[in-house]
């Protein structure tokens, strides 16, 4: 991980479970050297499917991927 930068846990928008808006994971980077925090989003397909439970496994596929990302830098 870059040192002087830090990121939020990365979580999944929703919107309640309404599948009529575009679902996504995203985090917070924070540069602590400038102050500038930056929120990354990133949608990987969640939303080809028009299912609560199916967007909600390729959410969480999608976490943990980020997650194993952010955490091995």
């Amino acid at each position: 991980m870059p040192t002087g930068i830090t990121f939020t846990t990365v979580e999944l928008c929703t919107y309640g479970d309404d599948i009529t808006k575009p679902w996504f994971v995203y985090f917070d980077a924070t540069n602590h050297s400038t102050g500038i925090i930056i929120r990354k989003q990133f949608r990987g397909g969640i939303n080809f499917s028009n299912n609560i439970k199916e967007r909600l496994i390729m959410g969480a596929e999608l976490k943990l991927f980020w997650q194993e990302e952010l955490k091995h830098g």
